[in-house]
C-alpha cells in the first residue's frame, strides 16, 4: 500500500501530543483521506500494529494514556473515585487497570485491552468539584472522596476497604463540608459527618 509508510510516520509524529489517543475525526484530518479510502488505510495501519481500534470511533497507538481515552470517549465526565484517591496518594493501593469516571446520565463501561474504564451516574446537582490537568477533568481530593463514598452507598463494591483505607487528613475540611452541603440526600450527609468525625 503506497500510502502505508507516509500514514506510520504521520500517526508517530503526533502520537506523543495525541497522548496516543485518535477519534476518527483526527485520523481523517491527519491522513487527509475519507469514506472507504480512509477505512482502507486504516485497515493497513491495524494490521501493522501502529493502530488499534479502542471502542466505536475510537483508536490507540501502541503506547497511550488511558485517562485521556476515557476523557475523549466522554468529554462531559470527570475521573474520580478510587483512580483519584490513589492518585492524591489516599489510598495505598493503585486501580492500575480501572478508571473511574463519573457522568451525567446512565452508567457505562468500557473494556480497551486490559482497562476497564468506568462511567457511575450522578445527578447534574452533583456534578461538580473537579479541576482541569492537562486537558482532563479530574476530581478535587474532597469530591473524589465524598464520590466514593456515594457510589458505596448506592452499592458499588471497592477493592480497599472504605473504613480502614482512606487517608483523610490532607483532606481540605473547609472545603470538604462546603462540597457536602451540596448534597441534598441528608442520609448522606449525616453518614458523611458520622464517617469524618470517627477517623479525626
Amino acid at each position: 500500500m503506497k500510502y502505508l509508510l507516509q500514514d506510520i510516520q504521520k500517526i508517530e509524529t503526533v502520537a506523543a501530543s495525541q497522548r496516543g489517543v485518535f477519534s476518527i475525526s483526527d485520523v481523517t484530518i491527519l491522513l487527509n483521506a475519507e469514506g472507504q479510502f480512509l477505512y482502507k488505510r486504516l485497515d493497513y495501519l491495524k494490521k501493522s500494529g501502529i493502530l488499534k481500534p479502542a471502542i466505536r470511533g475510537f483508536y490507540t497507538y501502541k503506547e497511550f494514556d488511558i485517562q485521556s481515552l476515557a476523557a475523549r470517549i466522554n468529554p462531559e465526565s470527570y475521573i474520580s473515585g478510587p483512580t483519584m484517591l490513589a492518585e492524591y496518594l489516599l489510598i495505598g493501593t493503585v486501580p492500575e487497570y480501572e478508571i473511574s469516571c463519573v457522568k451525567t446520565g446512565r452508567p457505562r463501561e468500557y473494556k480497551v485491552e486490559d482497562y476497564f474504564i468506568n462511567y457511575n451516574f450522578i445527578s447534574p446537582s452533583m456534578f461538580f468539584g473537579y479541576e482541569f490537568v492537562d486537558g482532563i477533568k479530574k476530581a478535587l481530593p474532597e469530591k473524589a472522596f465524598l464520590d466514593c463514598l456515594y457510589f458505596y452507598q448506592s452499592g458499588i463494591k471497592y477493592f480497599f476497604s472504605i473504613f480502614e483505607d482512606i487517608n483523610i487528613e490532607s483532606l481540605d475540611k473547609k472545603r470538604l463540608f462546603s462540597f457536602l452541603n451540596k448534597y441534598k440526600n441528608p442520609k448522606f450527609r449525616e453518614f458523611v459527618y458520622g464517617f469524618y468525625s470517627e477517623r479525626s
